[in-house]
């Protein structure tokens, strides 16, 4: 996707949290994130759907002892973030992972993969830069691995309504909120705030996916 800006603890723990396991969707379900309230019920997204789950299954096998405490780790610096991470309040980890994760480099899939919708895992975005579903993904399983609920956490896709262009996202509920971490920005600002900008497409945790089917 275009992109429009100007560690895990113990590799054991994040294997075991990042495991996705094969779940039969739900006809339809009531959102989560109550922001997001237009959807119909799964039934066609499965492209995206063996994108984002092998982008999980990808970093499972990435994650070693090894690399853990190997320097040439090219996750090693975020591993570390989030073990200092570990006891740090929520709020602080939130805009930690947003920030950290911001900092990899864009680069286009076409550049990077030869291909134009390659989704990576945190291990090939810090290894060789992304683009923004990449940043989106990577600060779902950060946040994951911190000990956020799945039902908490969506990766939406979106089309921004006057230009058309796609985008990705990461909504967090914390607080009493929708928050987006968006690649675009490491300020953090809630759903309603951007609602009127984007429509949404498709969105994902690791145990639901959703086509949205209104302005939501």
């Amino acid at each position: 996707m275009r992109q429009w800006r100007a560690a895990h603890i113990l590799p054991i723990v994040l294997v075991s949290v990042l495991a996705v396991p094969a779940a039969p969707l739900p006809a339809a379900e009531i959102s989560p994130l109550a922001t997001l309230a237009a959807y119909e019920p799964p039934a066609g997204p499965a492209k995206l759907l063996r994108k984002w789950s092998g982008a999980f299954e990808r970093h499972a096998r990435a994650m070693s002892p090894i690399c853990a405490q190997g320097p040439g780790c090219p996750s090693l610096a975020w591993e570390q973030l989030l073990a200092r991470l570990a006891q740090a309040p929520r709020a602080t980890q939130i805009l930690a992972v947003n920030t950290f994760v911001n900092a990899a480099p864009y680069v286009a899939d076409e550049v990077n993969w030869g291909e134009n919708d390659y989704w990576e895992s945190p291990d090939e975005l810090f290894a060789r830069g992304g683009d923004c579903e990449d940043y989106a993904i990577a600060k779902y399983l950060s946040l994951r691995a911190l000990g956020l609920n799945a039902s908490d956490l969506r990766l939406v896709v979106l089309r921004e309504r006057t230009r058309g262009e796609a985008h990705a996202v990461l909504l967090v509920k914390f607080g009493g909120a929708t928050l987006v971490l968006d690649s675009l920005t490491t300020e953090l600002t809630g759903w309603d705030a951007i609602a009127e900008r984007y429509l949404p497409i498709y969105s994902f945790n690791e145990d639901t996916a959703w086509i949205h089917s209104g302005p939501g």
